[in-house]
């Protein structure tokens, strides 16, 4: 009786999750990666400055100076038995910048939704005050089923899953110090998922286009604007700021046309960098996320 009281308030809560109107209604929706970009409301594009730029903007894993792990949790929603998780590795190489992740969204017991990525960023222009980057994401997308049993028939049913792969690529410009233009076209090929007989046809995963700005006007304050274009009909806009404090405690917001407010903060020590971030935006109330970066490495003399 518990158990099929916790999976009927989970399969519920993904059903909240996936069709609530301002999404759309898509797999792999629940794709905020990170948590400082979600401080950020999103607007991370021309930011994206630690291990999920393999996320947001590969090109921005150029401009990191020390290799990075990432680690992420986040309990979407606040409900029991739903979570995400995000594990990233960014290391700057002689040739170019790498990293790998993986990504994952579920309801135990009922829905896996994954993630892997494998991302490539390099210099391509170093001259005067511009400095050009390009990246590029290979990513495999998997989403699969738990078994189940058939209300209907009460047979038992085998779970299903289906994969495909698609790619991002990115560009970062920076001017200076204080100016950072990116722009990301993410999920190019836009694959479509067809698990649901009966679905029209499956549920594509979109491409999208996001264009970004950020302005640092000193070493310890910036602010930023993303605009993500979904399709013809959908256009979101983010926006967000950051302020530090003598390198070891930072707080920042943002809000989204999309996905509402967030508040977030930083707390910064010398072998690692804890992040926090709370979301207020769907009817099922506010997610939590907490993510550790952890450098290693010696400084590379490309990184700024």
């Amino acid at each position: 009786m518990i158990r099929t009281a916790r999976s009927a308030l989970l399969f519920m809560a993904l059903q909240a999750a996936l069709l609530y109107p301002a999404t759309a209604g898509a797999y792999f929706e629940e794709s905020e990666v990170g948590v400082r970009s979600v401080g950020f409301g999103r607007a991370f594009t021309a930011i994206a400055d630690d291990a999920s730029a393999i996320h947001w903007n590969a090109a921005g894993l150029a401009g990191m100076a020390r290799s990075q792990v990432l680690l992420a949790y986040s309990r979407p929603y606040n409900v029991e038995g739903l979570q995400s998780n995000y594990l990233s590795l960014a290391m700057p190489l002689s040739f170019a910048s790498a990293g790998i992740s993986w990504h994952h969204f579920g309801a135990a017991d009922i829905l896996s939704e994954d993630t892997f990525s494998l991302a490539l960023a390099r210099d391509i222009w170093d001259s005067g005050p511009w400095r050009v980057a390009v990246g590029a994401t290979g990513k495999l997308a998997r989403i699969g089923f738990a078994d189940y049993t058939d209300r209907t028939t009460s047979d038992d049913v085998s779970g299903i899953s289906e994969s495909h792969v698609t790619a991002d690529a990115s560009i970062l410009l920076r001017h200076g110090s204080r100016f950072r233009f990116g722009a990301n076209l993410a999920n190019i090929g836009s694959p479509s998922f067809d698990l649901v007989d009966g679905s029209s046809g499956g549920t594509d995963l979109p491409t999208v286009l996001r264009l970004g700005a950020a302005f640092q006007w000193n070493p310890e304050s910036i602010i930023s604007m993303d605009i993500q274009q979904v399709d013809e009909d959908r256009t979101e806009v983010n926006v967000g700021g950051e302020v530090s404090f003598f390198k070891s405690f930072a707080i920042r917001a943002g809000i989204s046309s999309d996905l509402g407010a967030s508040v977030g903060a930083t707390i910064q020590a010398r072998r690692w960098g804890l992040d926090l971030v709370t979301l207020a935006n769907r009817p099922l109330g506010a997610s939590y996320r907490a993510s550790i970066r952890i450098p290693f490495g010696s400084a590379s003399e490309g990184g700024r």
